[in-house]
């Protein structure tokens, strides 16, 4: 739930073999004039601007140039949907629903894809006992085509599920054609499961969005919207360099400044500072 570590490059850094950036994180602004510490509330006002030093370490033996973006996430696209689901079948390790989502990735390849998956509360906990009656996964999928039909499956009884029988099912061991890359079950009427440019950089036929049934008997019915995003400039924040070589074995600073605009509406702003592949993220 914290999210992913790259753990290539955290291993290296451990080593002295790659450059870092330091603080690895920024929450602008503070609380009635305080600096808190990380995970506190922090408060920065229309027409304020702030500022944070990034300190770049290079523990390497030779100069190490780094390059630095800011950037946000800008909405490019959205699609919503609606489906039922029949009865849950938690042992079954396919899923109830498929829905082919390469088109888009090849149309607006997005940085990342944000999927909300909901259902009626009243449906979550039908006797109001603190168990779930109903559950729904959020899953994304890459298909590889094995058997080279150049579909994965067919919804033959036209009642727009998948079946056992309705997918491509290859090789000795009689797996399927989809390896599930992220799936969100959280206990429940809620989901959101994302996926992100490394992993679609990866795929190979293609990539499915799908939900799966664990537990209810009657009918669900489902909503779906899938977000896609791209990273873009964020005009908020400027950095007074986005080119440095680094010393060997010493270190550089490089200053970011937030001004948030008169106009700016409350609420939560985020971005990220970009260094060598390293992301420090920057929250308004």
């Amino acid at each position: 739930g914290a999210g992913d570590a790259d753990a290539l490059r955290s291993v290296e850094i451990a080593t002295g073999q790659a450059a870092y950036a330091t603080p690895t994180q920024w929450q602008a602004g503070g609380y009635r004039g305080d600096i808190l510490t990380p995970g506190f509330p922090a408060v920065v006002h229309a027409g304020d601007t702030t500022t944070v030093e990034l300190t770049l370490h290079n523990p390497t033996g030779a100069a190490y140039p780094i390059e630095l973006r800011d950037v946000t996430l800008q909405r490019v696209h959205e699609i919503s949907f609606t489906t039922t689901l029949g009865p849950g079948v938690d042992w079954l390790p396919l899923p109830n629903s498929l829905v082919d989502i390469s088109d888009l990735i090849d149309e607006y390849d997005p940085d990342l894809i944000n999927a909300h998956v909901m259902f009626p509360l009243s449906e979550f906990d039908l006797v109001n006992d603190y168990f779930e009656d109903n559950t729904v996964q959020a899953l994304y999928y890459d298909w590889t085509d094995l058997n080279g039909d150049g579909d994965l499956w067919e919804d033959l009884n036209g009642d727009g599920l998948v079946d056992p029988e309705e997918i491509d099912v290859s090789g000795e061991l009689g797996g399927s054609e989809i390896n599930r890359i992220n799936n969100a079950y959280a206990t429940t009427n809620y989901q959101m499961a994302d996926i992100g440019r490394d992993v679609l950089s990866r795929r190979h036929d293609g990539v499915f969005f799908g939900l799966k049934r664990s537990f209810g008997s009657d009918d669900l019915e489902v909503t779906v919207t899938l977000i896609l995003y791209e990273k873009a400039d964020w005009s908020w924040l400027t950095l007074s360099s986005t080119e440095v070589d680094v010393p060997a074995g010493d270190t550089t600073a490089v200053t970011a400044t937030l001004a948030v605009p008169d106009d700016s509406r409350p609420g939560v702003y985020e971005g990220s500072i970009e260094v060598d592949g390293q992301v420090i993220p920057v929250i308004a």
